[in-house]
């Protein structure tokens, strides 16, 4: 089994905990608080064959808790870049925390996953511009997006994560 801690980071209320909610008990809280610090999860994954025991930290993504999660990020293997697609704002965010990730552990494997698809307004927020905002902080970075309400595409940010791997 290959082992691996991951980064869970992004703006604060997009999801990040919900999400490991999801993943760990298979259903949805939507009663989650935003996280203080950081909380590990460790949570196994299957793919092709392969058996991956994530370390995951989730981190708090309010502004005040910059400088301390800026530890955090030292020694992770990848991390999951994750913004609201109710929250446009959220999405021009991300490279804030990519350019943090990669200032303290260099070009480590990342991915983007855009959480609340459920509620997702495409006028508000068109997928070509998605794809731009995400060009612009790395092009080629993989994307996908998820519903941690009602489950769909939620094995998708994994089997991205594997793939970057």
């Amino acid at each position: 089994m290959k082992s691996l801690r991951i980064i869970l980071a992004g703006p604060g209320a997009v999801g990040k905990t919900t999400f490991l909610k999801r993943l760990k008990s298979g259903t949805f809280d939507p009663d989650t608080a935003f996280t203080i610090g950081f909380e590990e999860s460790n949570v196994k994954y299957e793919h092709n064959g392969k058996t991956f025991l994530f370390k995951i930290t989730d981190i708090s993504g309010q502004p005040q808790f910059k400088f301390d999660r800026i530890g955090y990020y030292q020694g992770s293997d990848a991390a999951i870049l994750v913004f609201s697609l109710k929250s446009p704002r959220s999405l021009k965010s991300v490279k804030e925390f990519y350019n943090e990730i990669v200032d303290q552990c260099g070009k480590i494997p990342m991915i983007i996953a855009g959480a609340k698809s459920d509620q997702w307004n495409k006028e508000d927020l068109p997928e070509s511009e998605i794809k731009e905002k995400i060009d612009d902080i790395q092009e080629k970075i993989p994307y996908c997006l998820f519903s941690s309400k009602n489950g769909e595409n939620i094995n998708s940010v994994f089997e991205k994560l594997v793939e970057v791997i």
